[in-house]
């Protein structure tokens, strides 16, 4: 529409911001991208919030090899002695069965007065590889068919997985988790 103002002609004009036209294609690229940036920022602020869990092993801090034998009178373990010729005569194996835990039965072997491993065997599903990791604050220096061996700063520590495919996973279920004391 115009304005016609003596013999002059002024068009009527708006002002306008042209808007982008995108290919439906490209369009899709952006919302998906945009979606996915949301999501990873929306999980990792929910994640932060979480706590932290808390390690199974701590509950028995005061076992860990090179404690005293003494230190398996606070909680209720079944020892007897393994006397025969590939055993030392001083060497005692314990046993607790706790009741609500991660861990099926804990095996302590004592000999001269120290303990020398502790094994916790695990409940079907109870940890996997990975939390391992977590709760010991190292990655795995060696892999063997079924064995993942760990060290420590005081101890060793090898888990049994139950399966091994083959092909080494974070997610692979341990069986048992063993700590023996450094030679």
């Amino acid at each position: 529409m115009a304005h016609i103002v003596g013999k002059r002609f002024y068009p009527q004009t708006v002002h306008t911001i042209p808007r982008p036209r995108l290919s439906p294609l490209l369009r899709m690229v952006v919302i998906m991208s945009v979606g996915f940036t949301a999501v990873t920022v929306g999980s990792r602020a929910f994640g932060r919030h979480l706590p932290a869990p808390v390690s199974p092993f701590s509950a028995y801090a005061d076992i860990f090899p090179g404690q005293p034998a003494s230190a398996l009178d606070t909680q209720s373990f079944d020892c007897h002695s393994n006397h025969d010729f590939y055993h030392d005569p001083t060497e005692q194996t314990c046993t607790f069965v706790p009741t609500a835990d991660a861990f099926l039965n804990v095996q302590v072997r004592v000999s001269e007065g120290l303990i020398q491993e502790l094994t916790f065997m695990l409940r079907e599903n109870a940890l996997q590889v990975g939390d391992l990791e977590r709760f010991l604050g190292t990655t795995a220096i060696r892999i063997d068919d079924r064995k993942i061996y760990f060290t420590l700063p005081k101890h060793y520590a090898f888990a049994k997985t139950v399966a091994y495919p083959g092909l080494f996973s974070l997610f692979l279920p341990a069986w048992s988790v063993t700590f023996t004391s450094l030679p």
